[in-house]
């Protein structure tokens, strides 16, 4: 993960754990309730909160280069309020002792959603190309280079940082814009905070730096062929790049948008399931 996105966790973090604080003083002022927890319990809850929701928001992408402030920004971070939410009520089943009220937590939910937002509008607007384009490492310098080349000129998605030399018949790419040779991939990988390697040669047979590109993937880096970037940025396939075994081991030409956000639900559920009931083991870890 880039240190832009790193510094935007830190900074989302303070102000979900703000937030509970604001919550709680909202609710005394405007409902003179009562604080059910003293102020010295309610440091750790905020710390519970703000981590919940961090993690809900990690759970759901946002904190990904790619991402465009607008709707479906928004709707994001909606659901992973949710599951915040939910992950929160669960503790509270378990531990009733972190239970801070119903109108504390509304208060801070509300609190926390509108100061990310505005804190979201601010970063993206001053980040700018950094945060929402992908930084691609794409090898090859032939003509599926150049088709990228020319695709990052339309783009907002993406960024070729540099290509790798393989030896491609024609040379497309100028020698400026390529990786430097003295460069270990993985070294290079990490300094320059690449996201996705693209397979762009135009010989399927040339020979490739196939343990050092698995050992990007193994990083987290992803890679892909040019087909699967083409398909991923235009949203179709090109003809001229498709090979018969594509078809051969596709899974299939049919999206089930329905079987494919439930298995994410079911994903994430169980996941912060397990986090929940593991709270305890860390704590006596740590």
């Amino acid at each position: 993960m880039s240190k832009l996105f790193l510094f935007l966790i830190l900074v989302e973090y303070m102000v979900c754990h703000v937030s509970l604080y604001a919550g709680a003083k909202l609710n005394t002022y405007y409902l003179d309730s009562a604080l059910l927890v003293s102020p010295e319990t309610l440091h750790s809850q905020a710390s519970r909160f703000a981590l919940s929701i961090v993690l809900s928001m990690t759970s759901v992408g946002l904190y990904q280069r790619g991402q465009i402030m607008g709707p479906s920004m928004l709707l994001k971070m909606a659901v992973a309020f949710l599951f915040a939410s939910l992950l929160l009520v669960i503790t509270f089943f378990i531990f009733p002792a972190a239970y801070f009220g119903r109108e504390i937590l509304a208060w801070a939910m509300a609190s926390s959603f509108i100061g990310l937002t505005a804190f979201r509008n601010l970063f993206f607007h001053i980040a700018g190309a950094q945060a929402q384009r992908r930084r691609v490492l794409v090898v090859g310098t032939g003509k599926n280079a150049g088709l990228i080349s020319d695709l990052e000129h339309q783009s907002e998605t993406f960024q070729v940082i540099s290509y790798m030399y393989v030896k491609d018949k024609e040379l497309i790419i100028p020698f400026k814009s390529h990786m430097p040779e003295d460069w270990i991939l993985t070294d290079y990988i990490f300094d320059r905070e690449i996201d996705e390697i693209v397979i762009a040669v135009d010989d399927r047979r040339k020979k490739l730096p196939l343990k050092e590109i698995l050992d990007c993937k193994m990083m987290g880096v992803e890679v892909l062929d040019m087909l699967g970037f083409q398909e991923k940025e235009l949203f179709k396939i090109s003809i001229d790049h498709l090979h018969p075994s594509w078809i051969f081991f596709s899974t299939g030409f049919r999206i089930n948008f329905l079987s494919r956000m439930t298995k994410r639900l079911f994903d994430i559920f169980v996941s912060l399931l397990l986090l929940v009931v593991m709270f305890p083991l860390m704590f006596l870890v740590a």
